[in-house]
């Protein structure tokens, strides 16, 4: 093989390589290195803030979502991906599909879980009179509450802090349940 010849395909290889580096890949679906434009509206970015939610965690939905829900009516998607601190959702604008290469994300919220037993005793006082005492919890903490009839109490609000509150206030219902009480006479 002559020189000429040989510098000829060395500069190729070198240029291809080089052109391949510089290029942006075409990502297929489903590629988690796949580049995905991410645009934010204002009311989106207030609500990132007051919830606590980065930009890396709406983009990892984005990017992988666990489950979606299109709402024609609002013309969006909810997007949904479960991380340890509870499931993130994120509202992206319509168009959307697992392809896209940009989306507008709308808004944001969590849903934090917390679930726990209480003794069977116990369910009557922690849900009160017609309901009352569960909704007042409900209404003060913002979280949804649900007992079983086993015990099983499943709480799921928009942040940690406002589940953490409702299992508070229904283990401290429990902890007043379950304390003796002293007889009044007792003594005389």
């Amino acid at each position: 093989m002559n020189v000429p010849l040989l510098v000829i395909v060395l500069v190729a290889v070198i240029g291809a390589l080089l052109i391949c580096t510089i290029r942006p890949h075409d990502h297929q679906e489903g590629d988690p290195d796949r580049i995905i434009h991410t645009h934010y509206t204002a009311h989106a970015r207030q609500r990132m803030n007051e919830r606590q939610v980065t930009c890396s965690q709406v983009e990892a939905v984005v990017a992988r979502p666990t489950r979606f829900h299109r709402d024609p009516a609002q013309r969006s998607v909810r997007l949904e991906r479960d991380f340890s601190k509870g499931t993130l959702k994120v509202w992206v604008a319509e168009p959307w599909d697992h392809g896209a290469h940009t989306v507008a994300v709308k808004t944001t919220a969590w849903c934090c879980r917390e679930t726990f037993s209480i003794p069977t005793e116990a369910i009557g006082r922690v849900i009160g009179c017609g309901g009352r005492t569960i909704e007042e919890i409900s209404s003060l903490t913002g979280s949804h509450i649900h007992i079983r009839d086993d015990g099983t109490v499943l709480i799921s609000g928009d942040n940690a802090l406002s589940s953490a509150a409702a299992k508070a206030r229904v283990l401290d219902l429990v902890g007043r349940a379950s304390a003796p009480t002293r007889d009044p006479f007792e003594g005389r």
